[in-house]
């Protein structure tokens, strides 16, 4: 994880460095709505089990350094707290029993974000792919719980329109894509469930949303005149 955050640093400090004189900062607002994700794990033991993470809204916030009209680079963080409904199966001897642990989910990425202006229109469409880390905290452990915290490598992508009311300040309709590798695992939400497990197996997230909010511009791109020739 140190490796990832070292990342950050030096891609940022890159970024500061290169087309200083066309800099401009934008600051965004994060608020929407992630949908039902499954996940499921089946251990070498014939133990078996999954779940739903529920649907909830999420919020966040981002700082932008745009590094030409057309590209920026955002470091941002995104905050979600729901349920995750899990199911038990022992295949062994028929058993099912259920579980319901509260979910608190950080998100730290940078982004990589590429903007298209309509002309002579107010929208501006962006994609972006973002690269970090999700730190899932257990609110609710078992007793055989081998841990109540995991921090994992994180991915997403992102899609929509700006609309611009000014020349600083506009909305923000988007989709995105969001997932954590293997965040859930039996030792962080089942521990062994009461039977012994011979491998830990992990699930990853994969969680879709909609959602929108604000975004701020800082500073302008500068354009160079053109001199009219000379008769």
């Amino acid at each position: 994880m140190k490796n990832i955050l070292t990342a950050f640093f030096v891609i940022v400090v890159l970024a500061l460095s290169v087309g200083e004189s066309n800099a401009q900062w934008r600051a965004n607002l994060y608020g929407g709505y992630g949908f039902d994700d499954n996940i499921e794990v089946r251990t070498d033991n014939g133990a078996y089990f999954n779940g739903d993470i529920k649907g909830t809204a999420f919020w966040g916030g981002g700082f932008e350094y745009v590094l030409q009209r057309n590209y920026g680079i955002e470091l941002l963080y995104m905050r979600e707290d729901t349920d995750v409904e899990i199911k038990y199966t022992y295949n062994a001897s028929l058993r099912d029993t259920g579980y319901t642990p509260g979910l608190g989910a950080n998100f730290i990425m940078l982004a990589g974000n590429g903007y298209t202006q309509i002309p002579n229109s107010p929208l501006e469409l962006f994609g972006s792919i973002m690269f970090g880390m999700g730190i899932f905290d257990n609110k609710d452990p078992l007793p055989s719980a081998t841990e109540t915290s995991t921090t994992e490598f994180a991915y997403g992508f992102r899609a929509g329109t700006n609309i611009w009311f000014s020349n600083s300040v506009g909305i923000k309709i988007m989709g995105q894509l969001l997932s954590a590798a293997q965040a859930f695992g039996s030792g962080f939400y089942v521990g062994t469930g009461g039977v012994s497990a011979g491998v830990n197996p992990e699930s990853s997230m994969l969680q879709f949303g909609v959602g929108g909010g604000l975004t701020f511009k800082f500073g302008a791109t500068k354009t160079k005149k053109m001199k009219a020739p000379r008769m």
